[in-house]
């Protein structure tokens, strides 16, 4: 399981980085110099929160605390374009898609806590 787990978890962590550097490079697009700055900045933070899951990777023991930060920033994030969504309507479909994948960052945070459980009930245990 744990296996697994970090699988999720770098699979999420290179998705996050790919998308955030793509962002930083090319901007928000046709939009006022002000949104493109803000979306740029807001980039490098979800870059950031890229590295900070490939810590989760190698450290999932002892990155709860981590882990349970990014993963309210993901969730959070997904209530923003939740409420983005009911009062703008439909984004592009790779947004809401997102969205729905913010909004399930939770169960993570609940896998993670069902894994260090285990672990600590035992210890001597390999990985599974």
């Amino acid at each position: 399981m744990r296996i697994l787990f970090r699988g999720i978890c770098l699979i999420l962590a290179l998705g996050i980085l790919y998308f955030s550097t793509l962002q930083l490079i090319y901007g928000a697009g046709d939009v006022s110099p002000v949104l493109d700055s803000q979306f740029r900045y807001l980039s490098g933070i979800y870059f950031a929160v890229g590295i900070g899951m490939l810590i989760v990777v190698w450290r999932v023991e002892r990155a709860w605390l981590l882990f349970a930060v990014l993963i309210l920033a993901a969730f959070l994030g997904g209530i923003g374009r939740l409420v983005s969504l009911s009062e703008m309507g439909l984004p592009n479909a790779k947004q809401h898609i997102g969205m729905y994948l913010e909004l399930a960052t939770p169960l993570l945070l609940v896998w993670m806590w069902h894994l260090r459980r285990k672990s600590r009930q035992n210890p001597g245990r390999a990985d599974t």
